[in-house]
């Protein structure tokens, strides 16, 4: 490894809060701004919420979704939102302005289906507690175009790099993989890097991904598959997310309600 960073805690007074919205009953796991404008939301309470651009209003409620925690939503090309729950299922939605219908629901998983992201070429991805990572159709009737397995353990987050045909993955066995999205094969993978959660891999600037662990962030080169830093601290916690800002900062959310702010402009 390069060097060792501290992050720097910070103030969140410096921010305000525009709105507070209290519409979930319970974790809020994924959100998600539509192509049309509108913010999605999935909870732990098993049900999707759709609110207004403006006001930020709930406008439309999914509830009971799936029969378990709803942990991951995405929208496909088509406008239609993808959910994946801990029930082992993904379901696939049709969305209006004040109404919803479920268009299919499936079960490809053994376990966990812990995340679900839009893909190149209309396809989608999820991966899950069974180790593995499936890739679908975005056309119906949605079928496994490919299984990706290598990993030991659950896979809590995949990533696919923008304007490329690779996806990462970050797993329990403690390996990020690299994985080839048009051949569908394993190109690399990276041993001893944590990843804690399922919002815990974003894309950066200059060949960069950070990768969140425990009370450690790995920010890693995907051109060479190399750790370029690793940051530690023991006020980060569990890494939960992330939020690049404009000035070269990225802004790391943590377990007990920690936010870090960890200077990028220093190892670039």
């Amino acid at each position: 490894h390069n060097h060792i960073i501290k992050s720097k805690n910070i103030d969140v007074d410096q921010f305000f809060t525009v709105k507070t919205i209290q519409e979930h009953n319970s974790n809020v796991y994924t959100m998600i701004v539509l192509s049309d404008g509108r913010l999605a939301s999935c909870s732990w309470d098993f049900s999707i919420k759709i609110y207004n651009s403006s006001n930020y209003d709930c406008e439309l409620t999914i509830e009971n979704a799936h029969k378990d925690y709803v942990n991951s939503i995405t929208e496909l090309p088509d406008g239609k939102l993808v959910s994946c729950s801990s029930d082992t299922s993904i379901s696939i939605w049709s969305l209006g302005q004040k109404e919803y219908k479920l268009i299919t629901s499936f079960k490809k998983h053994k376990s966990v289906v812990f995340k679900v992201i839009t893909l190149t070429n209309n396809r989608f991805a999820s991966c899950s507690y069974d180790n593995s990572i499936k890739i679908y159709s975005a056309n119906s009737p949605y079928g496994v175009v490919a299984t990706l397995e290598g990993h030991t353990g659950s896979v809590r987050s995949i990533l696919q790099i923008q304007n490329k045909e690779l996806l990462v993955s970050g797993s329990d066995d403690d390996t990020l993989c690299f994985w080839d999205t048009q051949n569908y094969l394993k190109l690399h993978s990276i041993d001893d890097v944590s990843c804690s959660y399922h919002q815990s891999l974003i894309e950066l600037k200059n060949n960069l991904i950070a990768v969140g662990g425990y009370a450690t962030v790995f920010i890693v080169n995907y051109k060479t598959f190399s750790i370029q830093t690793v940051i530690q601290d023991d006020y980060l916690n569990c890494v939960n997310c992330f939020l690049p800002l404009d000035d070269g900062t990225l802004l790391c959310g943590c377990q007990f309600g920690r936010v870090c702010n960890l200077d990028l402009n220093t190892f670039e």
